[in-house]
Formats: C-alpha cells, sequence, structure tokens
C-alpha cells in the first residue's frame, strides 16, 4: 500500500469492504487464512503474557485472606476477560455458543469458560496458579486420593500433590502464627470437640488424613473493645 495512504482513508476503505455484502468472501480470498489466524494467535499470546502478573502465585502467597476472598469470576470470568483477554474472549464464547445453548435458560456456560480461560493461563505459565492452588486445597480436603489429586494437576485443574502439601504446611504455620500474636493482647481460650470423617476412599500414606480423627482442642479468639 502506498505510505501517502493515510489511516483514516485505509479505515474507511475497510468499512466500505466489510459493509458489502460481498465483501466478507472478497477479505477471506485476499488474505490468506494462515496470515490471519498467524496474527490472531500472536494477539492472544501476547494477551496471556501481560495477565501472567495477576495470576501468579507461589506457597508464599497462599494466605488465609487469599481463601476466603477468592471468586473466579473476578480472575477469570467474563468481565475481567473483556477488559485483559478481549480476543480469547471473543474466541471461547464463539467456541461454547451454540443455538441449542441460546433456547437452554437453565444452563450457563460463564464458570466454564472462567475455568478453561484459568486451565490456558496455567499452561501458558505454571506459575499461573491461583485457581488450582483453590482446586488443589479443595481436593485434600474433601479426600481426594493422591492419585487423582496428580491427574488433577496433569489437567492444569490443580496443583501437584507435593505443593498442596506446601500449600497447607504454609496456611498451619500462618494460623500457628496468628494465635501466638493473639495471646500478647486480651484474649478468651475455649475448648471445642471436634469429629471428623473422611472419604472411604482416602489413601493411608505419610501426611494424608486418616479416615476419621475425633478429638478436643483450643480455641483462642481475640476480645474486642477490652483495654489492656
Amino acid at each position: 500500500m502506498p505510505s501517502t495512504i493515510k489511516t483514516h482513508q485505509a479505515e474507511a476503505v475497510l468499512e466500505a469492504i466489510y459493509g458489502h455484502s460481498k465483501g466478507w468472501a472478497h477479505h477471506d480470498a485476499w488474505l490468506p487464512q494462515e496470515s490471519f489466524l498467524g496474527r490472531m494467535c500472536m494477539m492472544i499470546t501476547e494477551e496471556f503474557e501481560k495477565a501472567k502478573e495477576n495470576f501468579s502465585m507461589t506457597t508464599s502467597d497462599v494466605t488465609a485472606e487469599f481463601l476466603e476472598d477468592f471468586d473466579i469470576q473476578d480472575c477469570t470470568g467474563d468481565k475481567y476477560s473483556e477488559v485483559h483477554l478481549p480476543i480469547w474472549r471473543k474466541v471461547i464464547i464463539a467456541a461454547t455458543s451454540s443455538k441449542t445453548l441460546e433456547k437452554n435458560k437453565k444452563r450457563t456456560t460463564d464458570i466454564g469458560r472462567a475455568i478453561i480461560t484459568a486451565q490456558t493461563l496455567h499452561l501458558h505459565s505454571i506459575h499461573n496458579a491461583k485457581l488450582q492452588t483453590i482446586f488443589g486445597l479443595f481436593a485434600w480436603v474433601t479426600g481426594a486420593s493422591k492419585k487423582m489429586m496428580e491427574v488433577l494437576s496433569h489437567c492444569s485443574l490443580s496443583t501437584s500433590f507435593p505443593t498442596t502439601q506446601g500449600n497447607i504446611d504454609t496456611l498451619a504455620n500462618m494460623s500457628i502464627s496468628s494465635a501466638s500474636e493473639e495471646t500478647h493482647g486480651p484474649h478468651g481460650c475455649v475448648w471445642d470437640n471436634v469429629t471428623l470423617s473422611s472419604s472411604d476412599h482416602v489413601e493411608q500414606t505419610s501426611h494424608m488424613m486418616s479416615k476419621a480423627q475425633s478429638g478436643t482442642f483450643p480455641v483462642i479468639y481475640w476480645l474486642h473493645n477490652v483495654q489492656h
């Protein structure tokens, strides 16, 4: 294209082509599909590179506050993707939409798309592991076997079993540290009975919870509005 053609002129030409009834057919014939797809792939890769900073998570980043505040829709839902992953969002919506689905008002694909996006981010970089951290901890506390957790990990749905164990140790140490800090101020101590029963399929290996546990443990909590 001659360098004398300005941007607004090029835009006018493209608008005329796309506005014509046969414009897209001429466009597809003129522009090789490989070139178009190659450019799209480059743009999606750039989107995922920029998104890495929002999804990076290591064991040291896992906190009780993170677990309480996590919302997959805020992380990879349509609203987030519309701003940070616009091209990817259009692709995944096109791939997960159908005429049948439009008529089915009871079924939605929002959560499914958010999970697929989180999986793809993890495949892009193993450090993009916010959703995988949540799923790994959920699988562990609900009695999933080590093999099941490794399957989920290979599917980019969960952190690996050793990583999940490290996350649990981190959370346990934080809880102990928090309880220790509470004892330096006005606090109360009560006793609570607990009985835990897990799945019949829990593997009896090291670091795995027993099938049944019971006991009494102390609970320390901060006393509000107490002068000290």
